[in-house]
């Protein structure tokens, strides 16, 4: 892993570059496990709100929402929150773009403790339009 950061890690002193490895790859790893466990979460319950209410698009954004709102800084390679890339497929662009849009209404949720309701879900189907639409 390393060898393949060289370009990145060029700035850094050699005896930090195994612990700024590290980092990166702990950090890119966690991001990835939060946000299939995320998935998990979204459909344990069977009679859940989510589960009546969700689609595989809305549960791409609520995940791409909370992995962004968690998302750590490592440096030298900055922020693992989702970012549109070019190379990622349209359904992607869409997810990401829908996760963005649903961040705001997901962080205040998770501030109050409030679970998926018909208010959330309300404003997301209005979100899911507007990223649909474009």
């Amino acid at each position: 892993m390393k060898s393949a950061l060289n370009q990145v890690l060029a700035d850094i002193p050699e005896q930090q570059r195994d612990a700024c490895c590290e980092d990166i790859i702990f950090a890119a790893t966690a991001s990835t496990a939060m946000h299939e466990g995320v998935h998990g979460l979204l459909n344990s319950r069977p009679d859940s709100q989510l589960s009546r209410g969700l689609s595989t698009f809305l549960d791409e954004g609520v995940t791409y929402a909370l992995q962004d709102i968690n998302a750590p800084v490592i440096e030298p390679i900055g922020s693992l929150a989702p970012t549109h890339r070019d190379t990622d497929r349209p359904e992607v662009k869409q997810r990401k773009e829908l996760g963005q849009k649903l961040k705001p209404e997901v962080k205040r949720y998770l501030e109050k403790g409030r679970s998926v309701d018909d208010a959330f879900l309300t404003f997301a189907s209005t979100q899911v339009k507007k990223v649909i639409e474009v």
